[in-house]
């Protein structure tokens, strides 16, 4: 019997490994595919330990899949194990096992626009971390706080949070977290106006992230990247990098990162006055953005779509968009965002009359 419950253990321990190597250099599908099945027999044999990882491992996939709901359901469903005698440990995981299920709850809600429970995840994490001592628990935690800041519309606050966890990425040569950390730096500077610096830190670990094989960082640091040539003024660049990068996320799979190529590929058509393709662009945007509840992403695209009709002459459609995007943002409890939109309606509609 123990040499049997031994020889589960290898095997299920090779192929969560393996999922887990997919949602590095592999699609989430694929990741999911392999891991489902570990994860029952897990149950079955009763490794509650492997049970664990491989629960994380297909919220991992989820979440680059852009399944928000899902990761966290998975997740939170499964943190109560990971309290008491366990909360310090790592069952086969990176950092501390409860920080991780944490930060990825606290991500995935966040990008739902459900801060009433990312805020309470992370500050447990972070509590965690603090305990623990250990740097990839405090990454983790900054790149988690990070996301809600940006999210929450706090993009200096999102600066800070990211830079801390870069730093800790380089003095203790976390390397796989640098992608996901300077790409969501990248959007952060970029959202505040510092493009050229932007451009400068994601030009270099994109190239880092290739060479990983981190194909849904790479996904997300390229997007954050044409941002950035965007605001720089650099359109043919930006759109030289969306086009081929849109294709790649959504062969992979990454529909919340093909959710924003779509966006500022509608932006870019916008640019150039192609008002036609912008609106569809950005339609099929929004389209993504409501099958993966993404709502902040929802309000972003309604305020791109007023914009666009707004210099088309569309005012009343223009005037819908805009006060959509604030009852998302009233419902979301982003006041500072609720606000801007609002300015931007009382300017707007002001002066057209």
């Amino acid at each position: 019997m123990a040499a049997a419950i031994a020889d589960d253990r290898r095997e299920l321990t090779a192929i969560i490994n393996r999922a887990q190597a997919l949602n590095f250099a592999g699609t989430p599908a694929q990741s999911i595919e392999l891991t489902e099945p570990a994860l029952r027999r897990c149950i079955e044999v009763r490794l509650d330990d492997l049970e664990l990882l491989a629960r994380y491992t297909i919220g991992q996939a989820y979440y680059a899949a852009g399944d928000f709901r899902k990761t966290a359901d998975l997740l939170s469903s499964q943190i109560g194990r990971l309290r008491g005698e366990n909360v310090l440990k790592r069952f086969g995981t990176a950092g501390t096992t409860s920080v991780l299920f944490l930060v990825m709850i606290g991500v995935a809600s966040a990008s739902m626009g459900a801060f009433h429970q990312s805020r309470p995840a992370l500050e447990e994490a972070y509590e965690i971390a603090e305990r623990t001592g250990r740097p990839y628990d405090s990454v983790s935690c900054s790149y988690g706080r990070g996301i809600l800041a940006m999210y929450s519309g706090d993009a200096s606050a999102a600066i800070a949070e990211l830079r801390t966890g870069l730093d800790l990425c380089r003095e203790y040569s976390i390397n796989l977290f640098v992608p996901l950390i300077v790409g969501q730096l990248g959007a952060a500077l970029t959202t505040v106006g510092s493009h050229d610096q932007a451009i400068r830190l994601l030009d270099r670990v994109v190239l880092e992230s290739q060479s990983l094989g981190h194909s849904a960082a790479t996904a997300f640091a390229n997007y954050a990247l044409a941002a950035a040539y965007r605001e720089a003024g650099r359109h043919q660049e930006a759109l030289d990098l969306v086009e081929p990068c849109l294709r790649t996320a959504t062969r992979y799979g990454f529909r919340g990162v093909e959710m924003r190529l779509l966006h500022l590929l509608g932006m870019l058509n916008a640019d150039m006055s192609d008002a036609h393709a912008a609106e569809i662009l950005l339609s099929r945007s929004i389209e993504l953005a409501r099958n993966l509840e993404a709502w902040p992403n929802i309000a972003q695209g309604q305020l791109a779509l007023a914009d666009t009709w707004l210099k088309a002459g569309k005012l009343a459609r223009a005037a819908e968009a805009v006060d959509s995007a604030i009852t998302i943002y009233e419902k979301l409890g982003c006041d500072s965002l609720a606000k801007k939109a609002q300015a931007l309606r009382q300017i707007s509609f002001g002066n057209a009359g």
